[in-house]
């Protein structure tokens, strides 16, 4: 599914009436391709300096509008990286004011494409169907170092490298926030604001996973962009 396939969809969820798969089965698309100048992470040269690459992004949030901390690159053991570690706490644009209340540590070049989905896309659906700009959005902490679903063993979370940033609401300027656990249970308007940020986020990261997916997932969205087999052209989005 390209970026165009995406737009349809989320025009679609903005402007359709609502539909039973609101609370369908998750719909599974591992061998849906992705636009590599949609999904692939910046390329760099294999001789290029890291603190290069992050001073680069680091101009691209500034260009953004993003407010963060610059960290030192860390690793904490199991795994656990960040070789371009950014805290964000707001983005400030003309006319618009994201806060992140908590503080979340992610790789810079994720922060970058967060940043660019929620300005250009989840923004505005909000909005739409809210009636009340985007003030916030209620998340966990971004980095932890962990396995996948907090297993002992087995492969490392994308939240362990920075990759990966899991929403649990969203706040707006009117003071009301809405639980992504409403997913299936909100008003008509809630539920589908939901759905279409949700089918939305799928053209900006590899991985999409909500309410219905699976129990883990019960009550917010995850976000990640790790790369499923030997290129960036699959996704998951459930």
């Amino acid at each position: 599914m390209n970026i165009k396939t995406t737009a349809m969809l989320t025009l679609y969820a903005l402007t359709a009436p609502p539909l039973y798969v609101l609370t369908a089965p998750p719909l599974y698309v591992l061998t849906a391709p992705l636009p590599v100048q949609a999904a692939e992470p910046a390329a760099k040269s294999i001789t290029e300096d890291p603190a290069v690459t992050f001073n680069r992004c680091v101009q691209t949030l500034e260009s953004q509008g993003v407010i963060f901390t610059r960290l030192e690159e860390f690793t904490t053991g199991k795994g656990c990286k960040i070789a371009d570690p950014v805290t964000i706490t707001a983005i400030r644009q003309p006319g618009r004011s994201i806060d992140f209340p908590a503080k979340p540590v992610l790789s810079c070049q994720y922060a970058a494409r967060l940043a660019t989905w929620l300005s250009d896309v989840a923004a505005p659906i909000a909005h739409n169907f809210a009636k009340s700009a985007l003030k916030a959005i209620s998340s966990g902490p971004g980095f932890v170092c962990r396995n996948r679903y907090n297993r002992k063993n087995g492969k490392i979370s994308e939240h362990a490298l920075g990759n990966a940033i899991d929403i649990n609401g969203f706040v707006f300027a009117d003071g009301r926030r809405i639980a992504v656990s409403k997913s299936t249970t909100g008003t008509e308007a809630e539920r589908r604001m939901l759905m279409a940020l949700r089918i939305s986020s799928c053209g900006y990261f590899t991985t999409v996973l909500g309410p219905g997916a699976n129990p883990a997932h019960k009550d917010h969205f995850h976000l990640d962009f790790g790369k499923h087999g030997r290129t960036w052209n699959y996704r998951i989005c459930e």
